[in-house]
């Protein structure tokens, strides 16, 4: 993936999609792409965490966003590029006046994501983890 693919990946993640890009590489190299993060919005009705949520039908329409995909590149990990993507989405979520949460699925054994997302204040809810 390079950041000349950065249109394409935004008109298929058109809900939400943000990126990481190094803009710092020497001699002329190109930017390079290292992170980002998808994200779409659902309807809270119809998200498998309404139960959770305690959703309220009679409060309108409700949604969500969901995070699909967080991806940074191996040799950008830990200086905060994975933590501030999700910062940026839940920002975006505070700006929806409808938005009552952030969502997403790690698989049980992906410690270090799982670290991630508590650090950034997700919690563990039924089989996936979230922020309200």
């Amino acid at each position: 993936m390079h950041p000349s693919d950065l249109e394409i990946l935004e008109q298929i993640h058109s809900d939400v999609f943000l990126s990481a890009v190094d803009h710092s590489r020497p001699n002329g190299q190109s930017d390079e792409l290292i992170g980002f993060v998808t994200a779409r919005i659902v309807t809270a009705k119809d998200s498998e965490i309404a139960d959770l949520l305690r959703y309220d039908p009679s409060k309108g329409h409700q949604t969500l966003v969901y995070i699909l995909t967080l991806g940074v590149v191996d040799a950008y990990r830990n200086p905060g590029i994975a933590t501030a993507l999700i910062h940026e989405v839940i920002k975006y979520a505070s700006s929806v006046a409808v938005c009552r949460a952030v969502y997403l699925h790690v698989i049980s054994y992906n410690n270090p994501a799982i670290h991630l997302y508590k650090k950034t204040s997700f919690k563990c809810c039924g089989g996936c983890m979230g922020f309200t």
